[in-house]
């Protein structure tokens, strides 16, 4: 793995177990005595460094002066031939030949003083082309020219990259497709990958199929149709439910009871003149015959006599002092009769009588006596009238309020309640078909009202569906669409990006979660570490020691 933290902090102690081999190693203690970290001190500076127990000490180098000579052309001639300057030079003081051959030369005097040439240290002297040329070496996409010293980019475009000159510029360009660049861990799209990287959840009771081989998804209909079933008093088939129950599969409510004998029977009864065996359900004429009168089938008979006739105003009933006070004996010349009213004895002499009276209709008359032989017919009708049929069934008539199912023919004297009278006297109401005196069901749920028991509709179906509460909560629901959805984008995201060497790169990944996992991978494929800062829930930067192209995955 490539590190490219500019900066990486170890709060414990870092182990190599070997000694270091090359000079990009870590080097251990134990092989460099007296020294932790430091391979050695050079010989021209072993008079200003100097290490003890790996600590790193240099002399006080104080500059108290500089001398510039403009006359000679080297710091050889410069001590001969200006000795008393030279030797009173001290060690930190700096000497410029500005005349020197090849250029303007400085020194430093790192002896005790500038007396002889050994005690300068050259910090600057100028160098011929060739010379410098000499000392370059070409490392991977360079090449020098030895001769003038001149560097150059030895850049060439390979495939997918355009590379033109201008002014000493290059400018290299990216003229490549997907076809030119390789893949490596982040695969290019095929209709194949994507349709073998996703499938129908295996979960008994997913009506979703999916075939890799063509992408289809299908929810066929004969699967949703399979998942439900007829229940109790409905059919199904076709995906189409039907009513099959009749009334004794519909429980009966508290108000809309269903019909029975006995419910209709109990619902009526018999007024005046009538009686009715709820029972049976049948009525019957409630003539009874009182004092006097006779019931036999329809017909009626007086049997009564005068004890059973109410007395009247007019035609009061006999009594003896009513009629011993109401006669008395003519006292016309000729009357055969006496009386006295006080006994009531009348008194008529049998021969006189008799010789004056004869028997008329329906009397006889023997040995002076009369007998009544007739009848009713032959008495003749005062107020109270005798019966007749006509009269008996003149006398009643069938109630004529609305809604009386009874009719009554007075011709006849015939009472009847007709089968199809009491039929038409009921009709169907919502949900029912009537006919002939018979009722059916004919209701859908529609007919039905909604009690505590709710009918299924979408809408309430997605509104009685939610996902958690949590504020952490990875899942969407749409009520309006009953529609789940966990994205990927919740979960992870991806950033292309170029850094600058040590320089914070800010991402802004709006996951919500402080910790998050960090990986980075360069264009070559190879995972990589950088330097990453945590920011806050949203954000967090990187930084690399190098500048590189990478791809940063953030995910929770």
């Amino acid at each position: 793995m490539d590190f490219y933290n500019p900066l990486v902090n170890f709060k414990g102690a870092v182990k190599c177990e070997n000694a270091p081999t090359d000079n990009a190693h870590l080097t251990r203690k134990q092989d460099i005595p007296s020294l932790s970290f430091i391979k050695g001190i050079a010989a021209d500076s072993a008079g200003l460094l100097s290490v003890t127990d790996g600590d790193l000490s240099i002399a006080n180098i104080n500059i108290t002066d500089v001398h510039v000579d403009s006359t000679q052309t080297s710091l050889a001639n410069f001590v001969a031939n200006e000795s008393s300057t030279a030797t009173a030079l001290q060690r930190g003081d700096v000497l410029i030949l500005t005349n020197a051959t090849g250029g303007t030369e400085l020194y430093m005097v790192s002896g005790a003083n500038g007396s002889v040439v050994g005690n300068y240290t050259d910090i600057k002297s100028s160098f011929t082309a060739a010379e410098i040329g000499a000392l370059l070496t070409a490392g991977d996409g360079i090449s020098i020219n030895a001769a003038n010293a001149q560097i150059s980019a030895n850049i060439a475009a390979g495939t997918g990259i355009s590379k033109t000159v201008n002014s000493g510029q290059i400018t290299l360009a990216l003229n490549a497709t997907t076809s030119n660049v390789a893949e490596g861990s982040n695969q290019y799209f095929t209709q194949a990958r994507a349709r073998s990287s996703v499938q129908a959840d295996p979960a008994s009771g997913n009506l979703l199929t999916y075939a890799s081989g063509s992408g289809d998804m299908l929810v066929s209909t004969a699967s949703v149709r399979g998942v439900f079933s007829a229940g109790s008093g409905l059919g199904f088939s076709g995906g189409q439910f039907s009513l099959t129950a009749d009334t004794d599969g519909i429980s009966e409510g508290s108000s809309n009871l269903y019909y029975t004998d006995a419910r209709v029977r109990a619902a009526v009864s018999g007024g005046t003149g009538l009686s009715y065996n709820s029972g049976t359900g049948a009525f019957a004429i409630n003539l009874v015959g009182g004092t006097g009168i006779q019931m036999s089938g329809a017909t009626i008979n007086f049997n009564g006599d005068s004890d059973v006739v109410g007395e009247g105003s007019s035609n009061l009933y006999f009594t003896q002092a009513r009629a011993r006070a109401s006669v008395q004996a003519d006292p016309a010349a000729g009357n055969l009769l006496t009386y006295a009213n006080g006994s009531g004895d009348m008194l008529v002499s049998t021969a006189a009588v008799r010789g004056a009276f004869s028997a008329g209709t329906a009397l006889t008359l023997s040995s002076g006596q009369f007998s009544f032989t007739g009848t009713t017919s032959n008495v003749a009708e005062g107020s109270n009238q005798y019966f007749t049929q006509a009269r008996a069934r003149a006398s009643i008539q069938a109630d004529p309020a609305s809604g009386n199912l009874l009719t009554y023919a007075s011709g006849g004297g015939d009472l009847l309640v007709a089968t199809a009278t009491v039929q038409a006297a009921f009709s169907a109401g919502t949900g029912l078909a009537y006919s002939a005196g018979q009722f059916s069901l004919n209701a859908t749920t529609s007919n039905v009202a909604e009690g505590s028991n709710l009918y299924h509709t979408t809408a309430r179906v997605r509104s009685a569906v939610q996902v958690s509460s949590n504020s952490d909560e990875l899942i969407n629901y749409t009520s309006g669409t009953g529609e789940f959805s966990l994205r990927l984008q919740d979960l992870r995201r991806e950033f292309s990006i170029t850094l600058s060497a040590n320089t914070a790169a800010t991402l802004n990944h709006n996951l919500g979660k402080r910790l998050v996992h960090v990986s980075a991978m360069d264009s070559a494929g190879n995972k990589i570490q950088l330097d990453v800062s945590y920011t806050d829930v949203n954000n967090l930067t990187v930084t690399s020691q190098s500048g590189i192209t990478v791809t940063v995955a953030i995910s929770v």
